[in-house]
């Protein structure tokens, strides 16, 4: 027999998801009637313009951690305060744990990818270098030391 914990912990779930698949079916709904305006506006303008030749531009969320350009000092900032070589994952963790806010798994991949990338941009500046890999994780995690 199922324990009611689980069973109601995945009703609850399922009901979170289906809400926010009617949320997005009715956002696609009110977008796609936004597209229909704009078309006929670009066909008001211009008859003669083929609507196909209009590609659709990739659509990026922003992250809420980072304001332009702020992902380096931020980073160099927590490695500075740990005096010791970090994983992106730890130096994402400790940005996340600073702003005291609580932070679901998304928030904490995107903050990983912000902290990879800005770790690289750090390295091409040789402000920062790889001082080794953390053992037992396959390939590992580099370790990132300042210079």
């Amino acid at each position: 027999m199922a324990e009611t914990h689980v069973v109601s912990g995945l009703a609850a779930k399922r009901s979170e998801l289906t809400g926010q698949i009617e949320h997005y079916h009715t956002l696609i709904k009110r977008l796609t009637a936004d597209v229909a305006h704009i078309d006929a506006a670009l066909k008001i303008f211009s008859p003669d313009f083929d609507l196909r030749t209009v590609r659709s531009k990739a659509y990026r969320t922003r992250v809420s951690i980072f304001r332009h350009g702020d992902a380096l000092v931020q980073v160099l900032d927590v490695m500075r305060e740990a005096g010791e070589p970090m994983t992106s994952s730890q130096i994402a963790e400790t940005l996340l744990a600073k702003r005291g806010e609580s932070s679901g798994e998304a928030d904490y991949n995107c903050a990983g990818k912000h902290v990879n990338n800005a770790l690289h941009r750090l390295e091409k500046k040789s402000l920062v270098r790889i001082s080794g890999n953390l053992p037992g994780k396959g390939k590992g995690q580099h370790l990132w030391a300042l210079v």
